[in-house]
């Protein structure tokens, strides 16, 4: 039983993930007189990353909202290397190229770090997020990309939505038809129409949520959305990878951050209605919790090494959780116990109405017979009549059990001939 201590304990356990990852944070932030920040795979480094950047100030805000120093100075940094058009390249790995993603990232950032929405950093940004929207709705990678990107896509709204969503509705609208395109008929979701998987029906889920009330259809592919993740749920998302490259001008190299992972997977499932009371969030949260080693989260993909965009994906679900978690703990456990209880009375009413079904069966194939049986009782009772004088002949011993069973037998012959009058005068 899911207690109000229970939850207690969890979200206890939950301050500990906070606690060690702001200390891997602390260790691994990079200081110079020019910048502030982290790596993408945080480490010892002379150089930092926008990614790791903006992955780690989402998740300061996260974590120590407080730190106000550490976090102005992130912001700046961020705000120093923006690019004139509005976006964020990866200076490590693709230079003075605007990425989605990195912009993204950035966007949303600054916004956790309480810049408002006017800020002119953040307008340039969404101006030129808004400037990669193609016709059908489609964004690319980067800046003047023609191709379609599910994870560029579905990241950019949620950028735009961060800022408001009555600001960019136009706008997030075209993009809506598009995400929706990537919808497969059993409610999830992938990339380029192939066989969905819960890490781009999360994706889905996320860009989707709280479009509800402004868009129409959204709240039935949500629905169909979610009910396919649940259908198909399981924990261990850190293992794949969507692997986009950028090929321009005989520069080639793989965009970062295209990962899968269990805090996408749990963001997505909080943004549903009355998640918090579903047993799979509490599971899923109890594995993220004890799958954190020093703070991080490992990807598979790249063992060894502490990601940014893990950590803060994982932080960001965690903290949503937990925000939930605490203001309704109180009756968390009564609802899962009623939801339970619910569940049993579904599966008994299912076995009832199988043995019912089964029950009705065996009557109407008996029933069926019943003509066959009725005319042959005569038939019945010379066979038996026939084992009866058998009996008494050859085991004298056993006469007086035989005249026990004969009369029995007698008496259920007549219950059965009189039945079967009673029958043909109904049928009359």
């Amino acid at each position: 039983m899911l207690s109000e201590e229970h939850i207690n304990q969890i979200l206890s356990n939950i301050d500990i993930c906070f606690n060690r990852t702001y200390e891997l944070l602390s260790l691994n932030l990079v200081v110079n007189q020019n910048f502030t920040g982290w790596r993408q795979f945080l480490g010892p480094s002379d150089s930092v990353g926008v990614f790791g950047s903006a992955c780690g100030l989402t998740t300061l805000c996260a974590i120590n909202p407080k730190d106000s120093r550490l976090i102005a100075q992130i912001v700046k940094y961020l705000k120093s290397i923006q690019l004139q058009d509005g976006s964020w390249d990866s200076p490590t790995i693709l230079p003075d190229l605007g990425l989605t993603t990195a912009t993204c990232h950035c966007v949303m950032a600054l916004k956790s770090a309480g810049l408002p929405a006017n800020d002119k950093h953040l307008e340039k940004a969404c101006n030129w997020l808004i400037s990669n929207i193609q016709q059908d709705g489609c964004i690319g990678n980067y800046a003047g990309d023609k191709n379609q990107s599910f994870i560029s896509t579905a990241l950019t709204i949620r950028a735009l939505k961060c800022i408001g969503l009555n600001q960019f509705l136009p706008e997030i609208n075209r993009i809506i038809g598009r995400i929706v395109s990537f919808k497969n008929d059993d409610g999830g979701f992938s990339q380029d129409k192939g066989i969905s998987t819960i890490h781009h029906s999360s994706v889905a889920l996320l860009a989707l949520s709280n479009l509800e009330s402004l868009i129409s259809n959204t709240s039935r592919i949500i629905e169909e959305s979610y009910s396919y993740i649940i259908e198909n749920i399981s924990f261990g998302q850190n293992i794949g990878r969507d692997i986009d490259y950028v090929e321009l001008k005989g520069r080639r190299a793989m965009l970062p951050y295209t990962y899968q992972t269990d805090g996408i997977l749990l963001q997505a499932l909080l943004t549903y209605k009355n998640a918090i009371y579903d047993e799979n969030i509490f599971s899923l949260v109890s594995y993220i919790i004890e799958s954190q080693k020093e703070g991080s989260w490992e990807h598979q993909t790249i063992p060894g090494k502490k990601p940014s965009w893990a950590i803060m994906e994982s932080i960001i679900g965690l903290k949503e959780f937990y925000i939930r978690a605490e203001k309704n703990k109180h009756f968390i456990s009564i609802e899962i116990d009623l939801k339970r209880l619910e569940e049993k009375i579904d599966r008994n009413e299912q076995i009832i109405s199988e043995s019912s079904e089964k029950l009705s069966g065996l009557i109407f194939n008996f029933m069926s017979l019943w003509p066959i049986f009725k005319y042959r009782y005569i038939i019945v009772t010379l066979y038996l009549g026939s084992i009866y004088m058998f009996i008494r002949s050859s085991f004298g011993n056993l006469a007086s059990y035989s005249d026990y069973l004969a009369t029995g037998v007698a008496i259920i012959l007549c219950c059965l001939q009189l039945f079967s009058g009673f029958t043909n005068k109904s049928d009359q």
